[in-house]
């Protein structure tokens, strides 16, 4: 570091030591903060940002900060992923970066550009160092944060002082008289870390450390368990630890073990989509279809090339947040033996640890140098899975989850291990980010393997790596492990991710790319469809790993606007005005790497960025679920904003035309849900649960309850996605088909009917399970469904309404009575709406059967029965509504069913007058 970086780098810190006893705090700007912002708007920002318009950044850009000083707004900062130069197009700026400015190494990926910043004069030399620190903090990969200056400006910029260094052209040397860059850099506001192996001096710094969140170690194995471990490394060289070091202190610490127990992980965890953390080899089985296997004998392309699947469940599959809370690695309630995923040889090297006191030694802190860069050599191999296993990540409605895994166990895998173990991740307050740079250097302890594997309870918040690295696997329904199980690929943290605008000569490299993608033949035809287009209705990109292809996606303009906006509620995400014509687009496939679905947010913004389009939709039917669908779904739904439906009053159609209706308002199309993307949600915080939670029930109460959590858990400033719901049904989550005899006898009592529902896509986050409950045991937190135990954090009991056979008025004991099967028992839509059922009781009332029909009950079920059965042609002279004795105990004795006696009084007239009995 030169004399001058280190100078800007002092300063930097002791402007941030000086704000750190004021009470400034940064939050993400909502649409709320736009007149205080304008408020601190000058004549000089319009001379440094142009004709800003505050609302439309605050609703398309990437990031918008504001700073506050006791909860009064002083400060705002806008960046994106594009420089705020009009004449430059988005999509087109790196290269004008490396020509005029020779900067090669600024991309999207590390690179944001200050678009507005504003403030009050109280502020003006200490609002900029706390929100690009935030910037940083929040944007780990982002290395520069950079803003235009106009020709002639920069002599008026006393607040960007010592922040960053300013850049002319190249060749240029007049600063007043040419456009320049000023850049600010990571480097000089995050902390450095020093990345060595631990030694045995380090034993009471890193029992202090990993005791402030987890005593069960020191507990099990004493004071000096950390020296004991580094001295045996040099016998065994299986487990490792790590440490970072700041100012001489370690402030982390990773250990890291070659162990882990594949017989467990298998069995608990579907990992098939990761190769079941082992090398390929020649006698692995992967069930590929003829055509699959023909293309493989295809040139030189190896059968273990790179390809990736797109999924339904793959968007939330995945881990919890961040901030290591107390036995955030272990379980205390445990033992190592009963929760460990480590083979029984690292097991036994913890169980043999005494309590001896070592002597003293030199520390060698050049036993293993790290390199503290990416590796060029990571290995792409072992990152497939065909169609059978794309099962374990995909979700299909109406299945039991039993079901859908069914073949998870017929594929093999022969090849090596390929994995290793973290068992301790620790670090000090406001040094979580250092274990970033551990995990990317455990992949140098341990070279050869390419999965990082942990485990964390369920029930765990906010751990750093879970949120922004590791991908989370999917357990097993029948698992009762007690962990989650999380794993990263060497790639997807030291690779360098691109995205760039596909061309027809990349049609071969698709083809590869999809060939084991399940139905990647949808996707090819779409791509096809793309080059032979002549316009630009269709757009394909393609995401590369290094120079390896890693996913696509193909995108459209958005053709029924009017009907999307008078439909959903787009307005509660999104000022529908902001997006102009020609910024629509409707994401048609997303194909990406399991491994690199931490990215998917990137790979969105970058979306926007290259397509020119603002917002992004995505469609799903609620055929597109099925098994039998020919769709591949998209595999970035859980970082899609899901959009509720609105609710269309219900016209008629006689009338209707005198109303001057807009034509999208009264047109009905076939349902789908629809979610959406915008340059701001990309960059949400984002928070996720992973309690299994279980409902028992697909009541009324219990699918608004699942609605409620699902859809209504998201702020405008934090993305709450729930990783683990399960829903136990006797029918399922049945898809709504259109059915006038059933939604006549059903009523409509609850906003979520099966019409809404489709709008919906709820199975997209449940996992439905067919069968009935018969026991809970709350001791060990788990029910019995079909005889299998499901174990459970929190139940929810949502059974619903359920009619019993009626009581007789006397009692004939010995008697056993039967319902025969001309008596029905209405609980359910599949009840009444069935095949079966409806066949049954569309003989009962033909016109020669000679019985009458008989309909018994005091509610609204009861009267809407009646209907239907009008409906189906029985005469009114063949129908009998009985109505069951009121007793005081009876809720409707003083209050009717349509609690309002005038309404009842009309419809019993209206029956009387029919005949009806």
């Amino acid at each position: 570091m030169s004399s001058k970086q280190l100078s800007r780098r002092t300063s930097t810190l002791s402007r941030l030591k000086k704000i750190g006893h004021r009470d400034l705090t940064t939050r993400r700007a909502h649409v709320t903060d736009v007149q205080a912002i304008k408020r601190l708007t000058t004549d000089s920002t319009h001379k440094l940002f142009g004709p800003v318009d505050i609302e439309d950044l605050i609703h398309l850009s990437y990031i918008t900060l504001v700073l506050e000083d006791h909860k009064n707004l002083v400060a705002a900062l806008c960046v994106n992923n594009y420089p705020n130069v009009p004449s430059i197009p988005p999509w087109a700026w790196q290269h004008w970066m490396a020509s005029k400015y020779r900067m090669e190494k600024c991309n999207s990926r590390n690179t944001l550009w200050i678009h507005l910043a504003v403030y009050d004069r109280e502020h003006r030399h200490d609002f900029m160092v706390p929100m690009v620190l935030a910037l940083f903090t929040k944007c780990s990969y982002v290395q520069h944060v950079i803003m235009v200056i106009p020709p002639g400006l920069f002599a008026n910029l006393d607040w960007l002082e010592n922040l960053g260094m300013d850049l002319l052209p190249y060749s240029f040397e007049d600063s007043k008289s040419v456009q320049k860059l000023y850049i600010i850099v990571r480097q000089h506001y995050m902390r450095t870390y020093k990345i060595r192996q631990a030694v045995a001096e380090d034993n009471d710094d890193l029992v202090s450390l990993i005791n402030t969140h987890s005593k069960t170690l020191k507990h099990l194995y004493g004071d000096y368990y950390i020296a004991e471990i580094i001295l045996k490394r040099d016998l065994h060289k299986d487990r490792h630890l790590i440490v970072a070091e700041y100012e001489g202190e370690a402030v982390a610490v990773l250990c890291l073990n070659r162990h882990l127990n594949y017989k467990i992980a298998t069995e608990c965890f579907q990992l098939t989509t990761f190769y079941a953390l082992k090398k390929p080899h020649a006698k692995d089985i992967l069930h590929l279809s003829k055509q699959q296997a023909e293309d493989d004998t295809e040139g030189n392309v190896s059968l273990y090339s790179f390809v990736f699947v797109c999924s339904e469940t793959e968007c939330r599959l995945e881990p919890v947040a961040i901030e290591s809370t107390d036995d955030t690695i272990i379980d205390l309630n445990k033992t190592l033996d009963d929760i460990s995923i480590l083979s029984e040889e690292a097991l036994d090297d913890i169980s043999i640890l005494s309590e001896e006191v070592y002597e003293e030694e030199e520390p060698d802190e050049e036993f293993f140098p790290f390199r503290g860069h990416a590796n060029p050599d990571i290995s792409y191999d072992a990152l497939e899975f065909t169609e059978r296993q794309l099962e374990s990540w995909r979700k299909v409605a109406g299945k039991s989850s039993h079901d859908v895994f069914e073949d998870e166990t017929i594929a093999t895998f022969n090849g090596p291990e390929n994995a290793f173990t973290m068992e301790i991740a620790a670090a000090r307050p406001k040094h979580e980010d250092a274990l970033n740079e551990l995990l990317e250097a455990s992949f140098e302890v341990f070279p050869k393997r390419d999965y990082c594997i942990m485990t964390l309870p369920s029930q765990s918040y906010n751990f750093p790596l879970a949120t922004k690295v590791f991908v989370r696997a999917a357990p097993k329904p029948e698992s009762d492990f007690s962990q989650e199980l999380y794993i990263v690929h060497h790639s997807a943290i030291a690779g360098h991710l691109e995205v760039r605008e596909a061309y027809r000569c990349d049609y071969v490299l698709v083809r590869k790319l999809l060939r084991k993608v399940t139905k990647g033949e949808s996707v090819l035809k779409e791509f096809q469809v793309w080059m032979e287009s002549e316009d630009d209705t269709y757009k394909a990109y393609l995401f590369f790993s290094d120079t390896t292809l890693i996913g696509l996606a193909i995108l459209s303009e958005v053709q029924d606007w009017e009907y999307i906006i008078s439909h959903y509620q787009l307005a509660t995400w999104t000022d529908t005005s902001k997006h102009k014509v020609g910024s629509r687009g409707c994401i048609v496939h997303f194909v990406l790497s399991p491994v690199f679905q931490r990215h998917n947010r990137f790979f969105l913004l970058e979306l926007h960025r290259l397509s020119d389009y603002s917002i992004l939709f995505y469609i799903i039917r609620p055929a597109d679920v099925e098994a039998t669908s020919s769709k591949a779904l998209c595999c970035v739904l859980g970082d899609l904003i899901p959009v509720i439906p609105s609710k269309i009053p219900e016209y008629c159609t006689v009338t209707a035309s005198s109303w001057n209706l807009p034509e999208a308002v009264g047109r009905v199309e076939r349902p789908y849900a629809i979610y959406l993307s915008t340059p701001v949600f990309c960059g949400l915080t984002r928070q996720e649960i992973n309690d299994r939670i279980i409902v028992v029930g697909a009541s009324d109460v219990g699918i608004a309850f699942l609605v409620g959590l699902i859809f209504h858990s998201t702020h405008h400033n934090i993305r709450v996605t729930f990783n683990n719901i399960i829903l136990v049904s006797a029918h399922g989550l049945v898809p709504y088909r259109s059915n006038r005899f059933r939604d006549i006898m059903t009523p409509n009592t609850s906003e979520v009917s099966g019409y809404y529902l489709s709008l919906l896509s709820l199975s997209t986050y449940v996992t439905v399970i067919t069968g009935v409950m018969s026991a809970i045991d709350r001791k060990n937190k788990c029910i019995v469904v079909n005889g299998t135990n499901l174990n459970y954090d929190l139940l929810f009991l949502t059974c619903g309404k359920q009619y019993q056979m009626p009581k007789r008025t006397e009692d004939k004991r010995g008697q056993t009575v039967e319902r025969p099967n001309n008596v029905f028992v209405v609980n359910t839509e599949t009840a009444n709406g069935g095949e079966a059922e409806q066949c049954t009781l569309r003989g009962l009332v033909q016109e020669d059967h000679p019985g009458d029909i008989i309909v018994y009950g005091y509610t609204l079920d009861a009267y809407c029965c009646v209907e239907a059965v009008i409906e189906l042609g029985v005469p009114y002279n063949r129908i009998y509504f009985v109505l069951p004795p009121r007793t005081n105990e009876d809720p409707y004795v003083h209050n009717t069913i349509f609690n309002d006696n005038d309404v009842e009084d009309a419809v019993n007239a209206k029956i009387k007058a029919h005949e009806r009995r």
